[in-house]
């Protein structure tokens, strides 16, 4: 409840680069759940914010959430590919990352509300 009131907070005051993070911490609580759909809506939300601002540390975070989420419940073949996406943008920089994720075969992010 704290995290989901924080993001909430950080929502109304645009604080961006918290809304990335809390939103990557909701992820790790939801896999800890077993719900993977939250999890994978969790970790889109925190990849695209985190793109808007090149913070590479939570792109790659959240991608990297996205592979253990396709271990769990996609072809290993997937997670491969985001997890070689997030380590493909950790070594050569934000202006990488949305061709790596492309590459990877993940679906189409989900628009960041506001």
């Amino acid at each position: 409840k704290l995290l989901e009131d924080s993001l909430e907070r950080m929502r109304k005051l645009g604080q961006l680069m918290e809304i990335a993070q809390i939103l990557t911490v909701l992820a790790k609580v939801a896999y800890g759940q077993g719900n993977f759909s939250r999890t994978a809506a969790l970790h889109c939300e925190s990849l695209q914010v985190a793109a808007k601002l090149g913070y590479k540390q939570e792109i790659a975070a959240a991608l990297e959430g996205l592979a253990r989420i396709a271990c769990a419940a996609a072809p290993p073949a997937r997670a491969v590919r985001l997890a070689d996406a997030a380590a493909r943008g950790r070594s050569r920089g934000p202006s990488s990352w949305s061709s790596a994720a492309r590459r990877s075969g993940a679906a189409p992010f989900p628009r960041v509300p506001g």
